[in-house]
């Protein structure tokens, strides 16, 4: 029966349109039996072909549906509130800022990983749009898979101090540990407001641990610090560690100039 099937398949079918792959079994070692199995691509016939489609299809809408469920959960956020059109083609770059929005699309290009896997800084005047164009490339790169957060420095750490004692007497809200495991575990940070008054050793501190554990890892800080005024404000070895992971000095340090684009809003009510 098998031969008969076989006489009435295409020249070159082997799984009698079953589109199944065919396995083959590479000895490893000539000292032991270790084997490695592995499958040839799948069989020429037109069922293959329809099976390899399907399959495909599958992996794509699966791997779609993981993407939209970051995207509704970070999007979600109350932290993001007025933030949910951010993205790059929502982002209007001033003439002084097209250079500017020039590397800021570099960063969201998966094809050169020598910029995208580092961090990077933008810098600007107060309202200039700084973390609409941060939360903007972290959509763009949660469109290509990563995985990402976005942390209100000043909210984290208000935070953080409220869930103090959390884990040992049971209260609502999470705990210090649940706080701290995203930002420093996630593929992508976006670090909203570096430099702010924070004012004390302990935030100081926290920042710090924060940024050391990400040094590795890519992530996006707004401020809106000259490199000066953010060692004095953040503390050197603070701003010593972002310049770093960002590329040093002239690495992905992106200025954003223009005017305040809140006060000019609130002009046109």
């Amino acid at each position: 029966e098998r031969d008969a099937i076989q006489a009435t398949r295409p020249s070159g079918c082997w799984c009698l349109g079953l589109g199944g792959r065919q396995p083959r079994v590479l000895p490893i070692s000539h000292v032991s039996s270790e084997t490695l199995t592995f499958y040839d691509p799948a069989c020429v016939c037109p069922e293959a072909h329809a099976m390899t489609a399907a399959i495909e299809s599958g992996r794509v809408a699966y791997h779609r549906s993981i993407i939209d469920a970051r995207m509704n959960r970070v999007f979600g956020s109350p932290d993001l509130d007025g933030y949910e059109r951010a993205s790059m083609e929502t982002i209007n770059p001033t003439p002084g800022n097209r250079g500017s929005f020039a590397r800021l699309l570099a960063y969201v290009d998966p094809s050169q990983p020598e910029i995208c896997d580092k961090s990077l800084m933008i810098r600007g005047p107060v309202g200039t749009g700084k973390t609409w164009a941060a939360i903007a490339m972290m959509r763009r790169r949660m469109e290509f898979g990563e995985a990402a957060h976005f942390l209100p420095l000043g909210k984290f750490l208000e935070r953080l101090k409220a869930s103090f004692g959390r884990a040992a007497d049971g209260s609502d809200g999470p705990t210090t540990a649940d706080l701290l495991s995203a930002p420093r575990d996630i593929g992508l940070l976006v670090v909203d407001d570096l430099g702010a008054e924070y004012g004390t050793s302990w935030a100081e501190t926290q920042i710090y641990e924060l940024v050391s554990a990400r040094r590795t890892k890519p992530t996006i800080f707004t401020t809106n610090c000259s490199l000066g005024d953010l060692e004095d404000r953040a503390g050197e070895r603070i701003a010593s560690r972002v310049v770093g992971m960002c590329g040093g000095l002239s690495g992905n340090i992106v200025e954003w100039g223009g005017e305040d684009l809140r006060l000019r809003e609130w002009g046109r009510l």
